[in-house]
């Protein structure tokens, strides 16, 4: 089931802005003309000021991009992955405190090639207009996909990458609480093509149920596929189930007990992060991190994949 379904009790985002904008157009329009002012002059400021200013400007924003990391190039004949889900609390740990530079530390431990981040919904007014997912790329050096933008309501799924992200799109479906997009990309490694969808549905078992649904309908077909993010699904219910039964779970695949070789037990509910593959895909090992150690709320889970022999 397609498109987007909007319950018509939800906020209107839109609204705000709208005010704002007619507001600052009709004060705009109750103004005398403005005299014409010298150009030698802008209250007070000379023009030869304006011009040293404007260089200052310039050569601070021409620093800040020589000390951004960039992508650099990788292994074209890798035949391996690391795979990694992460949902940052935009940026926060579970007691709510910013914990941007201990999330990009464990990142950095990692080195995932491919990085699933959720609830990265915080660039919009009410959180600072703080953009983390392009903080962090650049800070990593990786590509990156924001996914579903803030204005649609949803949670923010977005993609980083350390090889290009190929067809890019963002995908709705039926939501009745918060909305529900999911953000997928493609990449190329050594002679595969491989899908990837960033997911973080919620609300009723029957959203949950469409977004399944959805997303292994849009998967059929695919060959290298691989689906991660907060589910927020256990595996004791009927939509978890239905994708299991199509694809592969990297952590039960390695440890059917749920209990990991160091002895980290996801056999519980706090299970909700997960990471499916097609079974061409196999998985080598897996891993979570609990909180407070994950410096978010949520365990942050990756998984090395491999293929061929």
């Amino acid at each position: 089931m397609g498109g987007t379904t909007r319950n018509p009790k939800e906020p209107q985002f839109y609204l705000p802005f709208l005010l704002i904008a007619g507001g600052i157009t009709f004060l705009a329009l109750r103004q005398h003309p403005i005299e014409s002012t010298s150009i030698g002059s802008l209250d007070g400021i000379s023009l030869k000021g304006w011009a040293v200013l404007l260089g200052l400007i310039f050569l601070g924003t021409t620093l800040a991009l020589l000390r951004t990391a960039h992508p650099q190039p990788t292994d074209p004949n890798k035949t391996s992955l690391v795979v990694m889900t992460y949902n940052i609390q935009e940026a926060n740990d579970g007691f709510g405190q910013r914990s941007s530079d201990r999330q990009l530390a464990l990142i950095r431990k990692v080195s995932p090639d491919i990085l699933a981040l959720q609830e990265t919904d915080s660039a919009r007014i009410s959180l600072n207009n703080n953009d983390y997912v392009r903080y962090y790329a650049s800070q990593l050096g990786y590509y990156s996909y924001y996914g579903p933008t803030t204005v649609t309501g949803t949670f923010g799924t977005a993609i980083l990458s350390k090889y290009p992200l190929q067809n890019t799109r963002s995908v709705f479906t039926f939501s009745d609480t918060d909305e529900i997009g999911t953000a997928e990309a493609e990449i190329e490694v050594n002679g595969h093509r491989f899908t990837i969808y960033n997911v973080h549905p919620d609300g009723s078992d029957t959203a949950k149920l469409i977004f399944v649904n959805s997303l292994i309908g849009r998967s059929h077909g695919k060959t290298d596929v691989i689906a991660l993010g907060d589910f927020n699904l256990r595996d004791y219910e009927e939509a978890y189930q239905q994708i299991a039964g199509v694809y592969v779970n990297a952590w039960t695949s390695v440890y059917p007990s749920k209990i990991g070789a160091d002895g980290t037990d996801m056999s519980g509910d706090n299970r909700i992060d997960h990471i499916f593959l097609s079974t061409p895909l196999k998985v080598r090992d897996a891993f979570y991190i609990l909180p407070p150690a994950s410096a978010t709320d949520h365990p942050v889970h990756w998984a090395e994949i491999f293929w061929g022999k």
